[in-house]
């Protein structure tokens, strides 16, 4: 796959990230909202970060790292399994 062949699929995560911002907004809120959109996908990203609160940061960090380093798609099956292991009592630390 070239770098040509990707723009595509992250123009199309990029919208699909703003339209579920704006999704969620009031129609009155909606030209506001528009002027301070994130103007790329990686500032979208940072956005989406910034709002992952502090009582779930630990769980969507070992999200991101298990699925950052997958081989495979993983499913929502796979993510649960990931969650329901305790690494604190599973590895000993070292």
């Amino acid at each position: 796959m070239t770098c040509s062949d990707r723009r595509p699929s992250i123009r199309f995560q990029w919208v699909y990230c703003q339209l579920d911002i704006l999704r969620n907004c009031i129609p009155a809120a909606i030209p506001r909202v528009l002027q301070n959109l994130p103007p790329t996908l990686d500032e979208t990203y940072e956005r989406i970060l910034e709002c992952v609160g502090e009582e779930t940061e630990e769980y969507t960090l070992r999200l991101l790292q298990c699925i950052s380093v997958s081989v495979h798609p993983l499913t929502v099956e796979d993510l649960a399994e990931i969650l329901a292991i305790d690494i604190k009592k599973t590895i000993p630390e070292v």
